[in-house]
């Protein structure tokens, strides 16, 4: 896996030497799992089981992964604490304790899938960290944003550093209407995403959704299944289109970017990120997360 990390860092013209020292910190647990024939393939983060996702994107440049904060013994109530424990480590911010104290309410009494996830990123001489929180079907929690009225909260995001909230959610089934009232500039992005109109789109799947700030400042994204824009390959073509920044998918091509459509890693969940105040193909971030063990197979 290292190897991986290795790669993406030197072509993101990051410190590799910090990069590893925190990825040693993040996967510790994991390493060090009482059950270590089953630590690499119980998460429910990649399609495969492996505990560690790095994700690529169109817009930016850089190293970003997001990993299990514990191995597959760690009670998933308890893992809120361990990844607060890791961002302690690593000299990150953690979260509020009325908010720490709200998330552990919110997932205390019900049945948890995965609990929480950490995800690292790494750009030029900065590391961001963010919590990744699972909300419970039933839990009551109240969230800052707009979201569509039959949205079920599904994830709280944090970022360490600045504080910022990111609430993801799911409506089944997502309109069109939906779509104009999230971001003006949805419809036309999906469409290009898919390669066919909106309306037909809508008609097979319902994109997941988040939203971050308030209003007229809320940060958009979408997240649709590689399978529903025609699976792997079509996912790599979107990929390499979208891109609008020198060299921010460099490391990708020089992993997947070689091999045939039917040798490509599955690309899970596509994350489809707008700026809700700019006009159309403004600042469309597109972004895929595969699992560092699909990844190894490629170097």
């Amino acid at each position: 896996m290292k190897s991986v990390l290795r790669l993406i860092a030197a072509r993101a013209g990051v410190d590799i030497v910090r990069a590893e020292r925190t990825f040693d910190a993040c996967i510790a647990a994991v390493e060090h799992s009482a059950w270590p024939e089953v630590a690499w393939r119980f998460s429910r983060l990649t399609a495969d089981g492996n505990p560690v996702e790095f994700s690529f994107s169109s817009a930016s440049s850089g190293l970003r992964y997001t990993v299990e904060v514990g191995g597959p013994e760690m009670p998933e109530e308890r893992r809120i604490e361990a990844a607060c424990a890791i961002l302690e480590q690593l000299g990150h911010r953690g979260p509020p304790a009325d908010v720490l104290e709200d998330w552990r309410a919110m997932q205390a009494s019900h049945s948890l899938r995965w609990g929480c996830w950490l995800g690292i990123r790494h750009q030029g001489n900065s590391e961001k960290s963010k919590l990744y929180i699972e909300v419970p079907p039933d839990a009551k929690i109240s969230v800052g944003c707009l979201a569509l009225p039959g949205s079920r909260l599904v994830m709280i995001g944090y970022e360490s550093g600045t504080g910022r909230l990111e609430y993801y959610f799911r409506k089944q089934p997502l309109g069109i209407g939906d779509l104009k009232l999230l971001s003006d500039t949805a419809i036309g992005a999906l469409e290009e995403l898919y390669n066919m109109p909106i309306a037909t789109a809508l008609e097979f799947s319902s994109p997941a959704y988040s939203v971050s700030g308030r209003n007229g400042a809320s940060q958009i994204a979408f997240f649709v299944r590689a399978g529903w824009i025609g699976g792997s390959a079509a996912a790599r073509r979107q990929l390499l289109r979208c891109e609008s920044s020198g060299g921010a998918l460099d490391a990708y091509q020089k992993l997947v970017g070689r091999f045939r459509d039917d040798d490509l890693p599955d690309h899970g969940v596509l994350t489809l990120g707008l700026n809700h105040q700019e006009g159309p193909n403004k600042n469309v971030d597109l972004r895929a997360g595969l699992s560092g063990r699909a990844l190894m197979r490629f170097l």
